[in-house]
């Protein structure tokens, strides 16, 4: 009798659990889509009185690179610049900008005015100039940064907002407005967006880091724990001067964790734009995809380290909790421990039900597929234990390559490229 009742008690135990963890699924994503409904904040097309120069980094030539400086260009923005910033001529992009633009040289500053890229390409009248701007090789900080800070001195007076994207994002021709909106509408100083990242032809590798990405995406929304995203983030230029930015980041690594860290610091909220969630198209192999997430936990680690902190506490519980149940179920079986198994696997088959929904059909990222869904519904251990050892790597060492650059970071602000 009394085996029966422990046997029963052990059932319902069982049975809470898994209605607590499924409840609180529920609970969390219903949270999720009412930050969702409130911050997504499409911008009316065209409207916007502000100045805004949009900087990119560039270093090499993705082969959507053309797509992406024309969906640049197309910007419905009533009144926007562009600079394009990279190190030196052997740098590929060099080339394509000189063909793109019909320029035989190139000097370390270039300006084209509306006149200038009308004569080149149809484009829309709200693009009011493009610079393009040679920055020299880093020593001291990142080449992106480096590549930044030769590109703040193109900065005019009229630039009264500033944006920064990647070179390696699909842009819909609403992606500056939708940035800056919140900016211009709500008081705000600062805004990001986040990336996306679709696997290209659905293989196994990319979809891993894919549905990671997706787990970090989630946890954006309230603005006092938000941090920016380099391919899309946009700040006023009265926060950038009194900050004085470029002051700042000349001898950091990250170009976006760094500001962000300073702005929390000093009490300024990360709006973040459900609206701007541009998507990237990745193929990776293993070791690019290690060394990819490595890179971001480096930063993080730099940065943010109660954030990674965290994560590995949590990572490293859910997977040490799951190997030893799952050492229970083949080597010392009890019914209770057959229950518990699969009653915590099939409450992590409803979270990733609940998140790949959400992805899928609420953000409408359309390339999150069927690899991504089997991930999410059956391959949480997997993740979490890929995850976890990607965290435990950037524990180790302080060196990162970051595009076929090797750079050395001693501290947040003593970087040396080696």
């Amino acid at each position: 009798m009394l085996d029966s009742l422990s046997l029963l008690s052990q059932v319902f135990i069982i049975l809470v659990i898994w209605a607590w963890v499924c409840v609180g699924n529920v609970i969390y994503f219903v949270i999720r889509w009412f930050w969702f409904n409130r911050f997504q904040n499409k911008a009316p097309k065209d409207k916007g009185d502000q100045q805004v120069v949009v900087i990119e980094a560039v270093k090499g030539v993705e082969k959507e690179f053309h797509a992406h400086v024309l969906s640049l260009m197309a910007q419905a923005y009533p009144c926007y610049r562009l600079i394009f910033c990279l190190s030196d001529a052997k740098d590929p992009a060099f080339g394509f900008l000189t063909d793109f633009f019909g320029l035989d040289s190139l000097p370390r500053v270039y300006h084209l005015d509306r006149e200038d890229i009308q004569d080149l390409h149809q484009v829309n009248p709200g693009l009011i100039s493009i610079d393009i701007v040679l920055a020299g090789q880093a020593r001291t900080c990142s080449q992106k940064i480096c590549n930044q800070i030769a590109a703040y001195g193109c900065l005019t007076p009229q630039d009264k907002l500033l944006a920064w994207v990647d070179a390696d994002v699909c842009l819909t021709d609403s992606w500056l407005a939708d940035l800056v909106y919140p900016i211009q509408n709500k008081t705000l100083a600062a805004v990001t967006g986040y990336r996306c990242l679709v696997p290209e032809g659905q293989d196994w590798v990319s979809a891993f880091i894919s549905v990671i990405n997706s787990s970090i995406l989630t946890l954006f929304g309230d603005p006092w724990r938000n941090s920016f995203w380099g391919g899309s983030m946009a700040m006023t230029r009265q926060v950038f001067d009194k900050f004085q930015i470029p002051v700042y980041v000349k001898q950091c690594f990250s170009d976006d964790e760094s500001v962000a860290a300073l702005l929390k610091k000093n009490n300024i909220p990360i709006y973040f734009s459900y609206a701007v969630l541009p998507p990237s198209t990745i193929k990776y192999t293993f070791r690019e995809m290690f060394n990819f997430g490595r890179r971001q936990y480096m930063c993080a680690r730099f940065y943010y380290k109660f954030h990674v902190f965290i994560a590995v506490v949590l990572l490293g519980g859910f997977t040490m909790a799951f190997l030893i149940l799952t050492a229970k179920l083949f080597f010392w079986q009890t019914g209770s421990d057959i229950l518990l198994f699969f009653g915590l696997t099939s409450a992590m088959g409803v979270r990733g039900i609940f998140r790949f929904s959400f992805i899928r059909y609420t953000l409408k990222i359309q390339g999150y597929g069927f690899k991504c869904f089997l991930l999410e519904t059956l391959g949480t251990p997997l993740i979490h234990l890929l995850h976890l050892c990607i965290c435990f790597s950037a524990m180790v060492g302080n060196t990162v390559d970051w595009a076929g650059i090797t750079y050395k970071i001693k501290d947040p602000f003593n970087v040396k490229v080696l």
